[in-house]
């Protein structure tokens, strides 16, 4: 199973607080580092976003439930000049409802202010959230067998059809509301596409190589 987004940081230093808890609790992940790099801008919207955390989707319920557990503050901790205190209830809402946009730190701060506010975000309703959120993870379109099919055949013919076919099943992707990308057809038709794609490829140049022979005698 693929490593998805789980959460992005502008800082190192708040990635590790939860890599750490990860390893304590030994569960899987990468950490991707574009600090250094002037064009982030395939992170999504939040360009300050530099460092990646990716985990197992399957991972997620728990990962999250860990850091609830994990980040204990109350709003009189959280300084005044905080720039969540400036957020509507909508923007707060936002941050509770797409958290792997955000700090850890942050999704709860929102939490504090909101309900603070007044603005009571039920248990339940976050828990639909994020469980709609890993369905979207993990949805993958079925492409039909016919055009798999057509595909090697095409491929086999040296037609660009094939070529096209191959190139869409191997790495067509989706936008998701948070700004991610995954692919859209599962590993195993990845895999037709990638075969398909590579096979139109080397004849093609076999029947290139012909018409070259054949237009030299």
């Amino acid at each position: 199973m693929s490593f998805e987004v789980f959460r992005k940081f502008p800082l190192l230093d708040e990635a590790i607080s939860l890599t750490d808890l990860l390893k304590e609790n030994n569960i899987p992940y990468t950490l991707e580092d574009y600090s250094k790099q002037a064009d982030i801008t395939f992170l999504g919207q939040n360009l300050d976003a530099k460092i990646i955390v990716r985990a197992k989707i399957t991972d997620f319920p728990k990962i999250e439930d860990l850091i609830d557990k994990n980040t204990n503050i109350t709003l009189e901790q959280v300084d005044n000049e905080h720039y969540l205190f400036e957020f509507s209830d909508d923007e707060l809402t936002e941050v509770i409802v797409k958290p792997n946009e955000w700090s850890n730190y942050d999704y709860k701060v929102a939490e504090l202010i909101l309900k603070d506010r007044g603005v009571n975000i039920s248990h339940r309703f976050i828990e639909s959230i994020k469980k709609q959120r890993y369905d979207e993870l993990q949805e993958k379109d079925s492409y039909s067998p016919t055009w798999i099919v057509l595909g090697y055949i095409t491929a086999f013919l040296g037609g660009f059809l094939g070529f096209a076919i191959g190139l869409s099943l191997w790495f067509m992707k989706r936008k998701l509301p948070n700004g991610d990308k995954v692919f859209i057809y599962n590993d195993s038709e990845r895999l037709h596409g990638k075969r398909i794609t590579i096979l139109g490829l080397i004849m093609l140049l076999i029947y290139i190589g012909l018409k070259i022979y054949l237009d030299m005698k």
